[in-house]
């Protein structure tokens, strides 16, 4: 990036006095390496006197940052190709993360865009809703895995949800919870045919 450092920083100083760029190079062993430069003019009656200028090598800190940005990456492929509804929440029950069958799932319900940082049972504006869900979120982020079921009606007929909750923890401090929801809506309907029939053969 030297070349183009180069014609980056002239700009720069053409323009404004002060610099804050980062360029790469590589080292006579073929390393590549990340480096920060910003450098500042002092004045003397209007005129620049000198610049005071920092070098440093950033490399550490942009290999962090390609290694989160691929995780990220895996990890959204990896949640979004789960049938299941996946939501991870902070400390305060707040979703930052969740794949998109849990946002198509709630927006279906609630008829409005979900996004990260919000509670979707506060859109409900129900209190017993807001109640029920505060409670479930507030007793995982106590540190106990919890297991609620849940109907909802649909135009077609009730839909039936396991909700599992999973606390997230970091040197055995509560950082927040995942949750893992899934329909089993088919499974229900199963079961409900397999006990009218016992009762239909019962009957003779």
């Amino acid at each position: 990036d030297i070349k183009s450092y180069k014609i980056v920083r002239d700009k720069l100083f053409s323009s404004s006095p002060i610099i804050d760029i980062v360029f790469r190079i590589i080292r006579p062993d073929k390393s590549v390496r990340f480096i920060h430069e910003k450098a500042v003019p002092i004045y003397d009656n209007n005129n620049i006197e000198r610049i005071v200028g920092i070098i440093q090598d950033i490399t550490d800190i942009k290999n962090t940052e390609c290694q989160l940005i691929n995780l990220n990456a895996k990890l959204d492929a990896m949640i979004n190709n789960i049938d299941d509804f996946i939501m991870i929440a902070d400390k305060n029950g707040i979703p930052i993360l969740f794949n998109d069958n849990y946002k198509n799932i709630l927006q279906s319900f609630l008829g409005v865009e979900i996004k990260p940082g919000v509670k979707p049972h506060t859109l409900l504006n129900d209190e017993n809703q807001n109640h029920f869900w505060d409670g479930l979120h507030n007793k995982v982020l106590s540190g106990k895995k919890v297991k609620q079921d849940f109907q909802y009606p649909d135009k077609n007929g009730m839909r039936y949800f396991v909700f599992n909750f999973y606390p997230i923890k970091e040197k055995d401090k509560v950082v927040g919870f995942v949750e893992h929801s899934q329909e089993i809506t088919e499974k229900k309907n199963a079961e409900k045919a397999l006990r009218e029939s016992q009762e239909l053969f019962s009957a003779f």
